[in-house]
């Protein structure tokens, strides 16, 4: 799967961009704000709603140096709130602790099935995969 366009909105250390026909996808770099991650899931929201056929999200940690307390409450409340559309999560990182919160993601919300990958490189392998056989508009 190639990357086909790619719409971005950025915030400080956190971005977000549709990144294929069915992909949504947070790039978390650096330290990482309660603020940062609110205002780029506000924008999010509006990608969501213009491209109603996204039914992965990609969390590319894979720069994301820290995050501030109560980030991780952020996230997981957005997720609780916006992510029944979604079948699938892929998630980057070589962090021990992002692994942790991804499995700890997995149990609060088992409707999304994650994936965890240790390069960016290894997230059109896991799409095509995921797309080929998982996705709801797989064939």
């Amino acid at each position: 799967m190639t990357f086909i366009g790619r719409i971005t909105a950025r915030t400080g250390g956190a971005e977000v961009s549709k990144t294929g026909h069915r992909v949504l996808e947070f790039r978390l770099d650096g330290q990482v704000s309660r603020s940062m991650l609110s205002e780029v899931f506000a924008q999010a929201v509006d990608l969501l709603r213009e491209h109603p056929a996204m039914d992965t999200v990609v969390w590319d940690c894979s720069e994301c140096t820290g995050y501030e307390p109560g980030t991780t409450a952020v996230a997981v409340r957005w997720s609780r709130e916006h992510l029944t559309r979604f079948t699938h999560a892929v998630v980057v990182t070589r962090s021990h602790a992002v692994r942790g919160l991804a499995g700890v993601g997995q149990v609060m919300i088992p409707w999304i099935k994650v994936e965890v990958v240790a390069c960016r490189e290894d997230v059109s392998a896991v799409l095509q995969e995921i797309h080929r056989v998982g996705g709801r508009s797989a064939a």
